[in-house]
């Protein structure tokens, strides 16, 4: 593999793991918006149940108390008990405004015929008759429909509660689970590009560090003179080609070193010849000029005695 191919792999991963480090971030931030968005939602939905079970109840105790002679049926205790129911009306309604699904509705649809049963049956009855001052029905009313009504829609309104309750708690708890998944998602993708990030540490070093620390050794022997060292070549990549340049420049050298000492050993070698003959010709020289000397003496002797004897 090329250099610049593994280095645009490599570059390429890691961006990668960076955008799903960041895409899995942003889920995680968008899962849990969405679960605490839908459990902050059934709050207002939870206060109103709540708040027009609490109406009634407060309105019932007033009537219960005018019925039992702890208060006087006057006009302002029934207004209030009116407002009251009127408060739990505004209540509801506004319950029923939010969006449910299929379990939650069957159970508001028993509160509220639970409700209906325990305003229309036992509520507003027993309000008539204590207008009208009628203390047999307003006892009958307040001691014996009124309990029964208002326990049917009390039980109503408990289990409507718990199921918001458990809702609720259902939806933190997936909001955490989420929030887990995409944590231990991030954990993951992170590892995975530590991981990586190492793997292609090792291989970049493999790939580039080692074969430049290698030519690097072989340029310094070459600097140092060395020719003899063998160069591996176990690469196709650029610097594989740098290898294949280096080992073709270290045997040109080679090759030039050695056609240089072949030629100073030709130019050592005819020197020698040219020395040798030097001094041969130096000795028949000095021959020559020893006989020349030699004849020239005899000759000169030989002359002295030819004018002695003419004299």
């Amino acid at each position: 593999m090329k250099i610049r191919t593994l280095l645009a792999a490599t570059l390429f991963t890691l961006a990668l793991i960076l955008a799903v480090i960041g895409v899995a971030g942003i889920y995680g931030i968008h899962s849990t918006n969405d679960a605490l968005a839908s459990a902050s939602e059934n709050v207002p939905t939870v206060m109103a149940v709540l708040a027009q079970q609490e109406d009634i109840a407060r309105a019932r105790l007033q009537l219960d108390r005018v019925t039992a002679g702890q208060a006087v049926a006057s006009a302002t205790t029934l207004a209030s008990a009116t407002a009251l129911i009127s408060e739990s009306d505004r209540a509801w309604t506004s319950y029923t405004a939010f969006p449910a699904g299929d379990d939650e509705k069957r159970l508001a649809a028993d509160v509220a015929h639970a409700r209906d049963n325990l305003l229309n049956k036992g509520i507003e009855p027993l309000m008539s008759a204590l207008k009208s001052s009628d203390t047999q029905s307003s006892s009958a009313l307040a001691y014996v429909t009124l309990p029964k009504l208002y326990a049917t829609f009390s039980d109503a309104t408990a289990k409507l509660s718990q199921f918001q309750a458990e809702d609720s708690a259902r939806l933190v708890q997936e909001g955490i689970a989420r929030e887990q998944k995409t944590m231990l998602l991030t954990i993951s993708v992170t590892l995975l590009g530590v991981l990586c990030a190492v793997a292609s540490w090792v291989i970049l070093r493999n790939a580039i560090s080692k074969p430049l620390a290698a030519a690097t050794e072989h340029f310094g022997a070459i600097e140092a003179g060395n020719l003899t060292s063998q160069i591996v070549i176990a690469r196709d990549d650029e610097l594989g080609g740098l290898l294949r340049s280096l080992a073709k420049m270290q045997g040109s050298l080679r090759d030039t070193v050695m056609t240089i000492r072949t030629g100073v050993d030709h130019v050592a070698d005819a020197a020698d010849e040219i020395a040798s003959g030097n001094g041969d010709l130096s000795k028949r020289t000095e021959e020559q000029a020893a006989s020349l000397r030699g004849d020239s003496g005899e000759h000169g002797r030989a002359d002295r005695d030819g004018k002695t004897d003419g004299g």
